[in-house]
Formats: C-alpha cells, sequence, structure tokens
C-alpha cells in the first residue's frame, strides 16, 4: 500500500490536467491513508449477512434511488448542509430508525435474537412514518 501512495503522490505532483493550489495537493495528500479504509456501507453490508440481521423494515442505511439513506443525510450533515425548523421531526424519525439498527446490530453480536426484542418492527404504520419522512428529507437543498 505505502509504493501505491507514494505513486498517487507522485502522480498528483506532476499532474498538469489542472492547476493545483499547494492547499489542494496537501488535502489529497492527506486523504491517502483513506485508502486502507473499507467502506462503511461495504461493512455494513457484511455484517447483516453474517450475522442474518434483517434490515428491510427501517430506513434505508446505505444509497437508494428510493430517497436519502440514513448514510446521505450523516454525510450532508457532515460536510455542512444546515438543519432547518422544517425538517426536525423527520430527523428525529431517522434517529429513531438508527437507534433501532444499533440495536439489532448489538443483539445480534451478542447471539441474541433481535426478532423476539422491541428492535423487531415490521408493523406498516412505523413504515409509513419513515417512508413519509425520508419524502419530506428528499426536499432538503
Amino acid at each position: 500500500m505505502e509504493q501505491i501512495k507514494k505513486n498517487i503522490k507522485k502522480s498528483i505532483k506532476n499532474q498538469e490536467v489542472v492547476e493545483l493550489k499547494k492547499e489542494e495537493k496537501e488535502f489529497l495528500y492527506n486523504n491517502l491513508n483513506s485508502l486502507n479504509r473499507i467502506p462503511l456501507n461495504r461493512v455494513f453490508e457484511l455484517f447483516a449477512k453474517t450475522k442474518g440481521v434483517e434490515f428491510d423494515d427501517l430506513w434505508y442505511f446505505a444509497e437508494s434511488s428510493k430517497g436519502h439513506s440514513l448514510t446521505t443525510i450523516r454525510n450532508r450533515l457532515i460536510h455542512g448542509h444546515g438543519i432547518t425548523v422544517r425538517f426536525i421531526a423527520n430527523f428525529s424519525v431517522a434517529l429513531e430508525n438508527l437507534k433501532l439498527y444499533a440495536q439489532r446490530m448489538l443483539l445480534a453480536d451478542l447471539g441474541w435474537s433481535f426478532k423476539k426484542s422491541r428492535a423487531f418492527r415490521r408493523d406498516q404504520s412505523f413504515v409509513e412514518k419513515w417512508e413519509s419522512a425520508r419524502e419530506k428529507i428528499s426536499n432538503w437543498k
């Protein structure tokens, strides 16, 4: 991996397609350590598959063509998109879903059946609630 990083640094330094400022090059160099990280979505998928945890009744964790996922919301918040009062209730619904994800994962990791817990919810009103909130958040600019 170190040789790859060296090659990428060399490419950044010598590239001529776009004129990069010193700060921009430093930003790119500092992000090279990200090459060692496994993407969150991939780790999540592997965990769910390995532990047999079901999330199909919850707000989508990862990118989806059906609206903002929980990771989309997280990424937008991290990168400075502000929250307006208009969306507060919808973010509360997202947090409720995130809590259920965490509970199911913890139970599965402990070897307990989440299906016998309160973390297992499949009622239609719950699904309709997060689908409605997700739809409203999709208008978040």
